[in-house]
């Protein structure tokens, strides 16, 4: 997982951040229609609940054949 932009290492916030990015890829759900891009990407926008608030993240995935090989993850905020 690439998260973009990528946690503050220096404050326990990052890190924080760091979790729950995590947690939204491993247990949040598709909250959006994935659609292709022009790279041969697929982009689709991620939730969950973490830390007593709504967690969005852009998700672009890579993908080789039926494998996944990379996922970026880019923090919205919203």
């Amino acid at each position: 997982v690439i998260i973009i932009p990528p946690p503050q290492k220096k404050s326990m916030a990052g890190m924080m951040l760091f979790h729950q990015v995590m947690k939204c890829v491993r247990e949040g759900e598709i909250c959006s229609k994935p659609k292709l891009t022009d790279k041969g990407l697929w982009e689709f926008q991620m939730r969950c609940y973490s830390a007593n608030q709504w967690i969005y993240l852009n998700v672009a995935v890579e993908v080789d054949g039926p494998r996944v090989t990379k996922i970026y993850a880019i923090a919205d905020g919203g």
